[in-house]
């Protein structure tokens, strides 16, 4: 957006009374702008300045800013470049463009320090001297070690580290967690050579609350000795590529549907553990029933399965020694029906017979099948989340193994509050998904919030049946009742022209009379990258569309509705408070004069 048009935008601020927040992306530092935002200063809160370039005298215009604020709260300035072949700003540190800044007065100085080195990143840091972060180091809350990061660094107050694998020396990165013993969150990589894990380098760390480690050695009883060093804190514990484990001594055994209970001789407990989380189970690898039965307060468990896994003995384990689980992950792409059998046995429906039904499942298998809904109905009466992952969907739509077969539980489960559906391998015909959706003969799950259906259309499917337009979307949704909401995405102009004419109406139909449904994404944020066959819309009855319109639109973000036609925006615009503008936003916008909260984002190229 020319440097002109911001300067009119501000201008026109100057009519909306009261505005507290305001946000700028500039090429370069222009002082009429910036003077402009002076007549603001009596009210203004927040100012976030994104700039591309700074010199001295921008410096000192910024300067100008901060002391006219009166009750300025809250200041940022970045200092960014922009990458043309992605479009997106890369952040660049650049120490003395921001210590420029602190210049203001010793109070902004001493209040600023601590918060501009609180969080060390590669992408943001890259450029520091290492003279500067020996300096710095002790403010150093939040530290992503990376290959460029000088060796060794000196910091001793973090509460978080993350070292990746491949990234210094073992030394520094042991001298790094020892010295740190106020950690909370730790994630440690192993080296690309696996060495075991060493005990000695956790028992400092008496504040620990999530562990994450990965590509190292356990054997030997170094897993168990370094999780009894943290047993005192942890809450969170995520288990990646740990090898050199012995074949599961089992702790019982099953004789004829029976379970035979023995002493188990490993005394690790992890009484604050509540999530535990397994992403490879190796066949030499742990044991995930070895693990849980040391956690008596754990309430989620993920884990992949394979036929090294005994899914009897971890069933058995979890509803003697967690009674607390109320969610349970479980992956299952060897085709053994591990998944199933393991939601089936804790819903009683083992050979045991005891019951431990669960409030969340996610279950991601090959295939949709009969028998895990009927097992996942197990759980009816307590289940409120539930996400099915397959790979794909029969498309001869056997009985058993049927689009509608996925769709079963919106009958089933009277509690329900959030349903996902995902197909993540194969591309499905948007057909084929309705077909399932419009089944349902009777929601048993009245009171459901979230509808999630994450599936990609084949190439073409929009072309060969008459694609979707925006226009249609719109006047689908606003004939069955349905209001927009602009705080997240409407739709993707991805996936909109592989999409069906009419796709949207038969979805809304499908679903119409649930009041509370909210068909939504999965909170990603960002699906330009990620097309999928989803549309962001609340379900509202009329009576209360004059009461909840304003709601709606009181946030517009214009990067990220854009395909708001006109005439639909040009009706909204005297319900918006906070704009987010950018050079696809039009010039209608200048027509807000109801104002609080306005960033303006510039994309400027060399």
């Amino acid at each position: 957006m020319h440097p002109d048009r911001i300067l009119t935008i501000l201008q026109r601020c100057q009519l909306t009374p009261g505005l507290e927040e305001l946000r700028l992306c500039l090429k370069t530092v222009d002082e009429e702008i910036l003077m402009t935002i002076l007549s603001h200063a009596a009210t203004l809160k927040t100012l976030d300045l994104s700039i591309a370039r700074c010199d001295p005298p921008g410096v000192e215009c910024i300067r100008l800013v901060l002391m006219a604020g009166q009750r300025l709260e809250s200041f940022s300035l970045k200092v960014i470049r922009i990458v043309t072949e992605s479009g997106v700003p890369k952040m660049t540190f650049k120490p003395k463009t921001v210590l420029s800044c602190l210049l203001v007065s010793k109070l902004w100085h001493q209040t600023l320090l601590p918060v501009l080195w609180h969080t060390y990143t590669c992408e943001c840091m890259r450029r520091a001297s290492r003279e500067v972060l020996d300096r710095n180091s002790t403010y150093l809350r939040i530290l992503d070690a990376h290959s460029e990061l000088p060796s060794p660094i000196h910091c001793t107050n973090l509460a978080e580290l993350s070292i990746l694998q491949g990234v210094l020396d073992m030394s520094a990165q042991r001298q790094l967690v020892r010295t740190n013993s106020g950690l909370k969150v730790l994630r440690w990589h192993g080296p690309y050579r696996k060495v075991p894990l060493n005990p000695q380098d956790f028992v400092h760390l008496k504040r620990i609350q999530s562990l994450v480690i990965s590509h190292w050695i356990g054997g030997n009883g170094e897993l168990t000795r370094t999780l009894k060093a943290v047993a005192g804190s942890l809450v969170k514990l995520y288990l990646g590529w740990i090898e050199g484990m012995p074949k599961p001594s089992l702790a019982g055994e099953v004789s004829g549907g029976e379970w035979v209970d023995k002493k188990h001789t490993d005394d690790l407990v992890l009484p604050y553990l509540e999530t535990f989380t397994s992403s490879c189970n190796w066949p030499n690898g742990p044991d995930p029933s070895d693990l849980v039965q040391s956690c008596p307060n754990l309430r989620s468990c993920d884990t992949i399965l394979t036929g090294e896994i005994d899914v009897m003995r971890l069933s058995n384990t979890l509803m003697d020694c967690c009674p607390r689980l109320d969610n349970l992950t479980v992956r299952d792409y060897a085709q053994l029906h591990l998944g199933e059998t393991l939601v089936r046995n804790l819903g009683g429906g083992g050979p045991r017979g005891p019951i431990h039904r669960l409030v969340s499942i996610t279950v991601s298998q090959v295939l949709i099948t009969k028998s895990l809904v009927s097992a996942i109905l197990l759980h009816a009466p307590t289940l409120e989340y539930l996400t099915i992952m397959v790979q794909e969907v029969d498309v001869n739509g056997t009985e058993d193994s049927g689009i509608t077969t996925a769709f079963l539980p919106l009958e089933g489960c009277r509690l329900l509050k959030s349903f996902s559906f995902c197909i993540w391998n194969r591309a499905s015909r948007s057909a084929t998904i309705l077909e399932g959706l419009q089944q349902v003969q009777t929601w048993g799950c009245r009171g459901i919030e979230q509808l999630f259906l994450d599936f990609t259309p084949p190439e073409g499917e929009g072309k060969q049946e008459g694609s979707a337009s925006v226009e249609d979307i719109l006047k689908d949704g606003l004939d069955l009742g349905w209001t927009l909401c602009p705080k997240r995405p409407v739709i993707t102009t991805s996936y909109v022209l592989k999409m069906k004419k009419g796709f949207f109406q038969d979805l809304f139909g499908a679903v119409q009379g649930l009041e509370q449904l909210r068909v939504a994404p999965d909170g990603h944020g960002n699906y330009d990258d990620e097309p999928r066959a989803i549309i962001n819309c609340m379900l509202v009855s009329r009576q209360w569309y004059d009461v909840l319109v304003p709601i709606l639109w009181h946030t517009y973000l214009s990067a990220r509705i854009t395909a708001t036609p006109l005439q639909v925006l040009g009706h909204f615009l005297s319900h918006m408070r906070i704009l987010q503008t950018n050079m696809l936003f039009p010039l209608v916008a200048l027509q807000c004069n109801r104002l609080i909260e306005l960033s303006i984002f510039m994309r400027t190229f060399p």
